[in-house]
C-alpha cells in the first residue's frame, strides 16, 4: 500500500512540475485545439479565473469562427481586406 501511494505522489510531483506556460497553450489553441481547451476549461475549472487568458482564448475562438463564415462565402471578407490592404500600400507609395 505504501509502495502505491509513493508513486501516486510521484507521479502527481511530476505533474505539477510539466506545467504549461500561457503562451504554449495559446499556440496551441492557434494551431486547432481551442475545442479540446475549451472543454477542458469547463469539465476541470482550468484558466476559467484568469482575465487575460480568457481575453486571448475568446479572440482565438472568434478568430476560428470568423474564418469558417468566410470560408463558406468563398473567402469574401479576406479578398476585400487585402484589396483595401493592397490599395493603401499602393496609395503610400
Amino acid at each position: 500500500m505504501r509502495s502505491v501511494i509513493k508513486s501516486s505522489r510521484a507521479i502527481s510531483h511530476v505533474a505539477a512540475s510539466t506545467a504549461f506556460s500561457e503562451a504554449w497553450l495559446h499556440v496551441t489553441e492557434l494551431l486547432g485545439g481551442w475545442p479540446g481547451a475549451f472543454l477542458a476549461q469547463r469539465r476541470l475549472r482550468h484558466k476559467v479565473s484568469k482575465c487575460g487568458y480568457q481575453f486571448v482564448f475568446w479572440l482565438i475562438v472568434l478568430a476560428y469562427q470568423f474564418a469558417a463564415v468566410d470560408s463558406f462565402q468563398n473567402w469574401r471578407y479576406t479578398h476585400a481586406a487585402l484589396s483595401y490592404i493592397e490599395r493603401i500600400s499602393d496609395h503610400r507609395r
